[in-house]
C-alpha cells in the first residue's frame, strides 16, 4: 500500500515531537528565567541533552544564547528544596509623636516660685523703712534677729474713722505673733488655701480718743515699699490692704499673685509667718 506524501517539516522533526515538548518554547522560557536570575526545578528536570540545545535556533526578542551549566547525572530534581518566598522582616513599631511648631517653644511648667521682673530703674533692694524690715521689699527679720536686737514692740500709725484722730500704737511682738500662729495652726485645714472671713474683714482696734470700737484703721502709705507689713500681721489687719498691694507683696516674695483676694491674702499671712519663724509649720 502506498504511503501518503510526507510533509517536509515532518522529515526534519526529531524525537522531541514524540516526547511532547517544543524545544523553541522551552528554550525561550529557560532564557527568560535565566535573565531574571531564577531556574525552577521543573525546568531543570525537563532540560534536553546539551547536544540538542546547540542546534536550536536563536531565541526570539534578540536574546543571546547563554551556556547552561547542567547538574550532574546523579542530581535529582526531587532533592531541591521548595521555593518559598522569604517573608519580609516586620517593620518596627512606630510611636505617635505630636508635631511641634518650629515657631513656638515648649511651655515650661509653672512653679511655686515664679521669676521676679522689675520695671526699668527699679531695684530689688531698698533702704529699710523700719528697723524690723530688711533691705528687700516685703521682707521682715526673723524673731531670733529681732530678739537679738531687743525689738519687742512693733509700732504703726492708725486713724479713727469716726473722729479722724491719727496716732501711733504698738503691738507686743511675741504675744501677738503667738495668737496669729495659733490661729493658723488650728484652722489651716479648714481654710483650704483661702483666707477666712475674720481676715477678710478684720476687727479694728478701739479709738484711743473717742472710744469708738472697730474704728482705728491702719494708715497704709501710697508707696508699697513703705507698707508696715509686720504691724499689719500682728494686728491681723492685712485685709485692709487692697488687692493690688497684696499682689505686690506676693510678687516680691516669689508667690503666685493671681486669683481672688482671699487666696492672695492667705498667701500673705503664711509668707509673713514663715519669714518670722522659718522652722514653723507655715509651708503651703
Amino acid at each position: 500500500m502506498n504511503k501518503p506524501p510526507t510533509n517536509p517539516s515532518d522529515s526534519n522533526s526529531d524525537s522531541s515531537f514524540h516526547l511532547g515538548w517544543n524545544p523553541n518554547a522551552l528554550y525561550n522560557s529557560i532564557i527568560g528565567d535565566l535573565s531574571l536570575g531564577s531556574l525552577s526545578p521543573f525546568h531543570i528536570a525537563t532540560l534536553p541533552p546539551s547536544s540538542s540545545l546547540e542546534h536550536l535556533p536563536p531565541p526570539r526578542g534578540g536574546l543571546q544564547r547563554q551556556s547552561l551549566s547542567l547538574p550532574p547525572p546523579e542530581f535529582s530534581a526531587a532533592a531541591l528544596p521548595p521555593l518559598v518566598a522569604a517573608a519580609p522582616a516586620p517593620a518596627p513599631a512606630r510611636r505617635y509623636q505630636p508635631r511641634q511648631s518650629s515657631s513656638t517653644k515648649p511651655r515650661k511648667k509653672n512653679s511655686s516660685s515664679p521669676s521676679l521682673r522689675l520695671k526699668k530703674g527699679k531695684s530689688e533692694t531698698i533702704t529699710p523703712p523700719y528697723e524690723w524690715a530688711t533691705n528687700r521689699r516685703a521682707t521682715v527679720h526673723t524673731l531670733h534677729y529681732l530678739d537679738f536686737k531687743k525689738i519687742h514692740e512693733i509700732k504703726g500709725e492708725v486713724q479713727c474713722r469716726r473722729c479722724e484722730s491719727r496716732y501711733e500704737m504698738g503691738f507686743d511682738l511675741i504675744k501677738k505673733f503667738s495668737e496669729v500662729a495659733k490661729f493658723v495652726w488650728e484652722n489651716r485645714g479648714e481654710m483650704a488655701d483661702r483666707a477666712p472671713e475674720v481676715w477678710m474683714n478684720p476687727s479694728l482696734p478701739t479709738c484711743r480718743y473717742c472710744g469708738q470700737e472697730n474704728s482705728a484703721k491702719p494708715v497704709i502709705p501710697r508707696s508699697k515699699k513703705a507698707i508696715n507689713w509686720l504691724f499689719l500681721l500682728l494686728g491681723q489687719m492685712l485685709g485692709c490692704c487692697t488687692l493690688n498691694q497684696l499682689r505686690y507683696f506676693c510678687k516680691h516674695t516669689r508667690h503666685h499673685r493671681t486669683g481672688a483676694k482671699d487666696r492672695v491674702l492667705y498667701l500673705t499671712y503664711l509668707s509673713l509667718c514663715k519669714q518670722l519663724d522659718p522652722s514653723g509649720p507655715f509651708d503651703r
